[in-house]
């Protein structure tokens, strides 16, 4: 059994309140908080599809019970206190996860279970999308600025590599190669879909 670190040990705490084994995050034994494979009691599962669907189940319930506690107005982390204002963690719970990549980590993936946005976790997403509107034309501005700059400074609009003699339009060689064979999966992707 893996032993955890200081930054594993919040995810792992989690996953402890809602039921999950704290190493690996599949539904935990009654009454404990480790799995019956990580405690010892069960042998691996048969095949990888099935790890998956187990896999699968779980995300499924946390979503299911996040929105359900989410929806009743208290922290979807503990599910007992309110939620500080415009979060869906209460005061606590955010004060409690000290280490700063494991708290953006978990409000992201809590902002995404929830319909949240993940960057600014304050207005809804947008549907089938993770960010809202206000932060996803912010970002993208954001990256047309830095092509522009690039482009101005007679780099690769892309990777910002300068543009060699072999370079094609406001791309180097590389990056047009990768976009081109992008395109391409991605119209036999469409073609497919649409026979």
């Amino acid at each position: 059994m893996k032993r955890l670190d200081d930054q594993d040990t919040t995810l792992a705490n989690w996953r402890a309140d809602h039921g999950l084994c704290s190493v690996c995050g599949e539904p935990a034994l009654p009454g404990q908080s480790l799995c019956a494979k990580c405690a010892g009691v069960e042998s691996p599962p048969a095949s990888r599809s099935t790890a998956r669907s187990a896999t699968a189940a779980t995300l499924r319930s946390a979503r299911t019970r996040a929105k359900r506690v989410a929806a009743e107005g208290v922290c979807i982390r503990c599910g007992r206190r309110p939620p500080a204002d415009g979060h869906v963690l209460c005061t606590h719970c955010l004060l409690s996860m000290t280490n700063g990549n494991i708290k953006r980590r978990f409000a992201a993936h809590v902002a995404a279970v929830v319909g949240v946005c993940t960057v600014c976790q304050r207005r809804q997403a947008r549907p089938g999308h993770l960010t809202c509107g206000e932060c996803a034309e912010a970002a993208a501005t954001r990256r047309k600025e830095l092509r522009t700059k690039r482009a101005e400074a007679g780099l690769c609009t892309e990777c910002g590599a300068p543009l060699g003699d072999d370079h094609r339009g406001r791309q180097c060689a590389k990056c047009a190669a990768r976009k081109a064979k992008t395109v391409t999966e991605w119209r036999k992707r469409k073609q497919k879909r649409d026979d």
